[in-house]
């Protein structure tokens, strides 16, 4: 056994050394050079060192047009391509991409805060007041992220703070529009918050006929 290499020869420095090794059976020793742009021969590489029967079709595919007899090694030089990169675009994805994962890690803090002043709400009116006025802020982080079923979300939120605080009649007109949305927006997770809600309103509701 003898090792079938593709390397790569780097003329710039902007790209690292790629080189793979891959067994082949004992062939002659006759090499071919040939140029490949960096992209190209990098997938060639790959395939070469992953995939045996497109190994074999590499190399028949050489031996007919650069060979008349078979090949031990494949020598890859990769061409010094420029590339003009956008760099306004790129500022505008890197921009861009900051803002969501800021909006993203707000979202979760504001999810921690609301849950623990949520979970108070039930017994303290003052912290049910604060779980509404928390849902507002991720409400607007919603907007911002625009993601529908986060807004939906946040709606809830409110809808549980109202029933915390008594305002019945507001968090069922609340909960009726978000559940229409949770339908069209074919999300299980949403429906069954609606529907647990919606069990809970009703709940309160027996609780004061009763009173």
């Amino acid at each position: 056994m003898t090792i079938f290499t593709i390397s790569c020869v780097i003329k710039s420095s902007q790209y690292d050394v790629i080189e793979w090794k891959i067994k082949k059976r004992q062939l002659s020793l006759h090499r071919v050079a040939i140029v490949y742009p960096a992209s190209l021969a990098s997938a060639i590489g790959y395939s070469c060192k992953r995939f045996p029967r497109f190994r074999q079709s590499f190399v028949k595919y050489i031996e007919n047009f650069a060979a008349k007899e078979p090949i031990c090694a494949i020598d890859i030089t990769l061409l010094e391509v420029r590339t003009d990169f956008n760099r306004k675009w790129d500022e505008i994805v890197a921009i861009t991409a900051l803002k969501r994962y800021q909006l993203d890690d707000a979202m979760n803090w504001l999810n921690t805060l609301g849950g623990g002043y949520s979970a108070l709400g039930d017994y303290f009116s003052s912290f049910a007041r604060k779980a509404g006025e928390i849902s507002l802020y991720q409400l607007k982080v919603a907007l911002l992220l625009g993601d529908e079923v986060v807004k939906c979300r946040c709606y809830l939120y409110m809808a549980q703070s109202f029933m915390q605080r008594g305002l019945l009649r507001r968090s069922k007109l609340l909960l009726r529009k978000q559940y229409e949305i949770a339908i069209k927006l074919k999300d299980d997770k949403l429906l069954a918050v609606c529907q647990g809600l919606w069990s809970r309103l009703q709940y309160l509701y027996e609780c004061n006929k009763q009173h």
